[in-house]
């Protein structure tokens, strides 16, 4: 078994994410029953969003965002904006904060390994999902096992690629938009794989000091026996492939 071990250290960082909440639109809140609460865990706080189709199906597909302060109404209103008519459950989990993206508490929950005293934490934020968050919605929804997908952007899409190493049957699908790989990640060569992997990479993300093209072939390669697809967003950057890259996932979602 090959140990591969992805740690740059950069100059400079990307450029901040947008702190911008979106709304939920009028025709996702016609389309979604939603429902909103705090959950807590070892002394942090965190929101859960849980949507749902309004047509009382038998069993949902399920799509589960991190950073959902913006992912989860993103998720809604793309799904209301493309007509989708399919069965979906929409799960968030957000940092109990009036920010977007929170950087320091996106790191430490996000990140596998420490660096400088911050992150590593991507254990215990999973340990978190399966006591807590998972042990839930096995209880009280009828969840299609069949259909379970994650999305994650940047650090959330690390922590996505540490589940599938870690804990692959946890997602059938799992969807990896422009992740920050250069922050640090461990993992094996997977033969084989029962789960679908799709990432994706802005044609425009750069940062100085960090081949993200070389870090980007070596996740590839040890993925080559997995049934996964890559996608190169053409003229976006790192925080422009958010969008694009959770629209490609409910797309998927609908064709399966």
């Amino acid at each position: 078994m090959i140990k591969i071990l992805l740690l740059s250290f950069p100059l400079l960082l990307f450029a901040q994410l947008k702190q911008e909440l979106p709304m939920i639109s009028k025709e996702a809140k016609e389309i979604f029953s939603i429902k909103e609460k705090n959950v807590h865990f070892d002394n942090k706080s965190y929101k859960l969003f849980i949507a749902q189709t309004k047509n009382k199906a038998k069993f949902y597909k399920m799509l589960f965002v991190l950073d959902a302060n913006v992912h989860f109404p993103m998720a809604l209103n793309l799904y209301a904006k493309n007509h989708f008519s399919f069965d979906l459950m929409i799960v968030g989990i957000a940092h109990n904060t009036n920010l977007a993206y929170d950087t320091a508490q996106r790191t430490r929950d996000y990140t596998p390994i420490q660096r400088e005293g911050k992150g590593g934490g991507a254990k215990e934020f999973l340990r978190f999902l399966h006591n807590e968050i998972f042990s839930l919605l096995n209880e009280q929804y009828p969840i299609n096992a069949s259909f379970k997908a994650f999305f994650g952007h940047s650090f959330g899409a690390l922590f996505g690629l540490y589940v599938f190493f870690e804990k692959q049957d946890d997602f059938s699908h799992y969807f990896i938009a422009s992740p920050s790989l250069w922050r640090g990640l461990e993992y094996d060569k997977i033969n084989p794989c029962n789960s679908y992997i799709f990432i994706t990479k802005g044609s425009l993300e750069k940062k100085i000091g960090v081949n993200l093209d070389k870090d980007m072939e070596k996740l590839l390669n040890t993925l080559k026996n997995c049934p996964f697809k890559f996608t190169l967003l053409k003229d976006k950057t790192h925080g422009e492939t958010i969008e694009d890259s959770l629209n490609l996932a409910l797309k998927i979602l609908n064709q399966e």
